[in-house]
This record gives C-alpha cells, sequence and structure tokens, in this order.
C-alpha cells in the first residue's frame, strides 16, 4: 500500500517549461524586450530604438558579433539598469517564462 501523489500540476508545468525553453531560440526579440519591459528598466520605449541608437548589430534573436560585445555592453550600462548584455538578456527571458507561463 503506497501512497500516491498528484503530479498532474507539475507534469503541466514542466511541459510549458521544456516548450519555452526550445522555443528561446526562435523567440524574436521585440517579444523578449516589450514595451513595458523596455520602459520599466532603459532610457529607451522598445527595443527597436535601442537597438539603432547602440549602433551595434544584432539580428532578430539578439545574437551579436563577439568583437562587439564589449561595447554593447557599454551601451547596456548607460542606459539601462543592468551591467551587461547577457545580464540584460537573462532578465529579459525570466520577464517572458513570468508573462507565459506564470513562473
Amino acid at each position: 500500500m503506497g501512497i500516491k501523489f498528484d503530479n498532474s500540476g507539475a507534469k503541466k508545468i514542466s511541459g510549458k517549461l521544456d516548450r519555452i525553453k526550445s522555443d528561446l531560440q526562435n523567440i524574436p526579440i521585440a517579444s523578449l524586450f516589450p514595451e513595458l519591459f523596455m520602459r520599466q528598466n532603459t532610457k529607451h520605449s522598445n527595443i527597436s530604438d535601442f537597438l539603432s541608437k547602440s549602433r551595434i548589430a544584432i539580428d532578430e534573436r539578439g545574437n551579436i558579433d563577439d568583437s562587439d560585445v564589449p561595447v554593447l555592453d557599454n551601451y547596456v550600462r548607460t542606459n539601462t539598469r543592468f551591467r551587461s548584455w547577457e545580464e540584460f538578456m537573462q532578465s529579459a527571458v525570466a520577464d517572458y517564462m513570468k508573462r507565459n507561463i506564470g513562473v
């Protein structure tokens, strides 16, 4: 006679996390950085304005050339509440997950 646990809720969340994890590679950068996130965390109202003023080539997935990382990190430090592009992206991903799965 064993104890049975209802783990259907955990399986549901796990499935959503797996989906988002695989989708993160394909999420357009504008979805990761919605206007509310940008207004709360930067001196810009949207990611397009932020990127165009940075003068760094960034694709729609947020990928940049390695040689541009120090310049972009400096721009992020000056124009956001973050210390680096990586920290900025990590916060955006966490925000995206909250908005999409409630974590």
